[in-house]
C-alpha cells in the first residue's frame, strides 16, 4: 500500500472534501502532516489556528501527493519528523554544555524514541537506568531519544537535569516542548510515555511503563 511506506508521505496536505460531523474546516484548508494512522486510515494534520484534526484520508488530497512524492515531483529534502524537529531544535548535553545538534549528527538516525516523563525524582531514576542498560538496543535501531517533560519548567532547570543526570537525550526550549506535546498527539497523559517512530512519525510501537521491551519485539517482527 502506498501510505503504508511513510517516505512516501507528503509535508502537507489540503482538504478535499468536508465531513459530516460537524467538522470546522473548509475544502481547500491546508496544513502540516502529522503521521498517517491506520484502522481506519486517517491522516493526522495540523491545521495552526484551526487546531489538530484527524480526517478520514479521502477527505484529503494525501494519496494524490503519496503518489507525486513517489514519482519525484513533489521533493522532500528531509523526512518529514526531520525536519519538523530537527536542528536548529534539538540540544544535547556535550562536554557539561548545552550545545545545538548539528544536522551532521542526524546522519545515522533511522527515528526517533519520543519520551514523555513526570516531575516525580524517581520516575528520572528509572528513566535514567532504562536509557543505560537499554543503551545498545537504542542505538543498534538508531532512534534518537527525545524528552519531553509534561511540566512547566525553564530551559535552565531542564538543561541542568540533563546534564546533571547525563542523560543521552535531546531536548527543546520549554516554549517548542510544550507545543510539540500537542502537535505529536501522542497522548501521554500523565506519563511515563515511550514512543518509537521513524522519521516521517510512523509509529512503530510505545509503552507506558518503564520498560522499552514492547519496542524492542515490535522492532524486532518488522525487520524479519
Amino acid at each position: 500500500m502506498l501510505l503504508g511506506k511513510s517516505d512516501y508521505w507528503p509535508p502537507k496536505v489540503r482538504v478535499t472534501a468536508i465531513s459530516d460531523s460537524g467538522d470546522t474546516l473548509g475544502t481547500g484548508a491546508r496544513g502540516v502532516l502529522i503521521r498517517i494512522e491506520e484502522d481506519p486510515l486517517t491522516a493526522v494534520v495540523d491545521f495552526g489556528r484551526n487546531g489538530i484534526h484527524r480526517l478520514a484520508i479521502d477527505q484529503t488530497d494525501v494519496r494524490v501527493r503519496a503518489k507525486a512524492v513517489k514519482a519525484g515531483e513533489i521533493k522532500k529534502v528531509r523526512p518529514n519528523y526531520l525536519a519538523m524537529l530537527g536542528p536548529p531544535k534539538l540540544f544535547r548535553s556535550k562536554d557539561g554544555k548545552m550545545t545545538a545538534v548539528s544536522s551532521a549528527e542526524t546522519k545515522d538516525w533511522k527515528g526517533f524514541l519520543f519520551i514523555y516523563i513526570g516531575k516525580e525524582e524517581s520516575d528520572w531514576e528509572s528513566l535514567g537506568r532504562l536509557l543505560q542498560e537499554d543503551k545498545t538496543q537504542i542505538q543498534a535501531h538508531g532512534l534518537q531519544p527525545v524528552l519531553f517533560p509534561l511540566y512547566r519548567t525553564n530551559d535552565r532547570e531542564m538543561f541542568k537535569t540533563v546534564r546533571d543526570k547525563t542523560l543521552p537525550v535531546a531536548i527543546m526550549h520549554d516554549f517548542l516542548s510544550h507545543s510539540f506535546i500537542k502537535v505529536l498527539q501522542h497522548e501521554p497523559g500523565e506519563g511515563p510515555l515511550f514512543v518509537a517512530t521513524d522519521l516521517n512519525g510512523k509509529v512503530f510501537a510505545e509503552s507506558r511503563e518503564f520498560t522499552l521491551a514492547p519496542l524492542w519485539n515490535s522492532l524486532s517482527n518488522l525487520n524479519r
